[in-house]
């Protein structure tokens, strides 16, 4: 699977990739992102990619040079998440919002999802921001247990819905 969109192309990470991914990974993305550890290590990368299905390590990719940028997840069950991280100095860009625009339209309208969800760190500011853009609705504020934290820390838990993401597309 390749989604394309006019300055993205978002695929399955391979191996060979999995050094730029620990390199793009910082302490910031760590913060934001339950199931990435800090420090992160090339071996990490390589037993994400060994071991993650292709559809739920998709790599964001800056056309037209095809530079690794973030990492999202294709729903591939209702109430599945589209989670996505961007580095650093690729934030600000639209990028996010662009590449999970597309994962999105292709688990509605391929997939044929009728639920999506995604639970946000509460102080995650820029994630927020990147749902309400989307068309995502609040659903909850609550607690979610984050494994790279071993902690129960603040999210903020939205969804969408096919009916309503059709709407927005009009």
């Amino acid at each position: 699977m390749e989604l394309e969109t006019s300055r993205l192309i978002v695929r399955p990470i391979t191996m060979e990739e999995a050094t730029t991914v620990a390199i793009r990974i910082t302490e910031k993305i760590s913060r934001w992102t339950a199931p990435i550890p800090w420090p992160y290590t090339s071996m990490d990368a390589r037993n994400w990619v060994r071991n993650t299905e292709d559809a739920k390590r998709l790599g964001i990719f800056l056309k037209p040079e095809l530079i690794l940028i973030g990492a999202t997840s294709m729903p591939t069950v209702n109430g599945d998440e589209a989670g996505v991280w961007i580095n650093e100095k690729y934030e600000g860009c639209g990028f996010a919002t662009e590449a999970v625009d597309a994962v999105i339209a292709y688990a509605f309208m391929r997939n044929g999802l009728d639920l999506l969800e995604s639970w946000v760190h509460r102080d995650n500011a820029a994630s927020r921001r990147v749902h309400e853009k989307l068309g995502y609705s609040l659903s909850a504020v609550t607690e979610k247990f984050w494994p790279n934290k071993d902690a129960m820390v603040p999210v903020v838990v939205y969804r969408m819905t096919r009916s309503a993401w059709l709407l927005r597309e009009g």
